[in-house]
């Protein structure tokens, strides 16, 4: 498929990710063949993201292993240094630091492995 072909399937299919702040850097991935179907550039999406200032970006589905796997990606290359996070809204507070009663994660594989 040449790239003005891809980069119209790109625009027309993941249009609703536009203000995603890795829009740009998956686009260029998937135009120059890196990532080869649209199931691996929906995947990129659907990780949770970290903005370049630290800041989580707010995905559909945030659950609290989320959110601690985000964080554990801040400063994985610079260590021993002093690091500050923002949290967007209250939700993500609770979600952090509350105990879920209903997570997400346990129903989707009980329902997996008791059918």
């Amino acid at each position: 498929m040449n790239i003005q072909k891809r980069v119209k399937k790109f625009n027309k299919q993941f249009l609703f990710f536009k203000n995603h702040p890795n829009y740009e850097d998956i686009k260029t991935l998937y135009i120059n063949n890196i990532l080869k179907s649209t199931s691996s550039v929906n995947k990129a999406f659907k990780k949770i993201k970290l903005t370049k200032k630290g800041e989580i970006y707010k995905t559909s589905k945030l659950t609290q292993e989320k959110i601690i796997q985000a964080l554990g990606r801040i400063g994985r290359n610079n260590i021993q240094q002093n690091y500050s996070i923002r949290l967007r809204d209250e939700e993500q507070i609770n979600k952090l630091f509350y105990i879920e009663m209903d997570k997400i994660e346990v129903r989707v594989m009980n329902t997996l492995f008791h059918t």
